[in-house]
């Protein structure tokens, strides 16, 4: 069992948020596993980032029996094609690391120093 909170303090209707477990995947495949019996159990899930922060209660599963799904791990990049100007990334990446790499390959993205830990789910 897990509790949810976010760093500005409670939820607005001051609520607890709770999890079952929370699963830290590394891999698409075992992210699909992971789904797949969760859904075959009839777990509710949310998938969460590694800097989830929320005002809303958009991560919590309305009981104590759901799973959250993190994306801390799923942080790779998994294609560059330079030509079609194009990066593809897992959901766990964060738009620092975005920039960081399209930027080796002369790609650039919009200005937005305040969204630099946010990732790309």
């Amino acid at each position: 069992m897990c509790t949810v909170t976010k760093s500005y303090g409670p939820f607005p209707d001051r609520s607890i948020c709770k999890a079952a477990k929370v699963e830290y995947l590394r891999t698409e495949a075992k992210l699909v596993s992971v789904v797949a019996a969760a859904t075959r159990a009839g777990q509710k899930m949310r998938v969460v980032t590694r800097y989830s922060h929320s005002f809303l209660k958009l991560v919590c599963n309305d009981g104590k029996d759901g799973i959250l799904i993190s994306t801390k791990f799923l942080n790779h990049v998994v294609k560059i094609n330079p030509e079609a100007k194009t990066l593809t990334v897992e959901s766990g990446v964060t738009l620092r690391q975005l920039i960081e790499v399209a930027a080796k390959f002369e790609l650039a993205l919009p200005y937005a120093e305040s969204t630099r830990t946010q990732t790309c789910f």
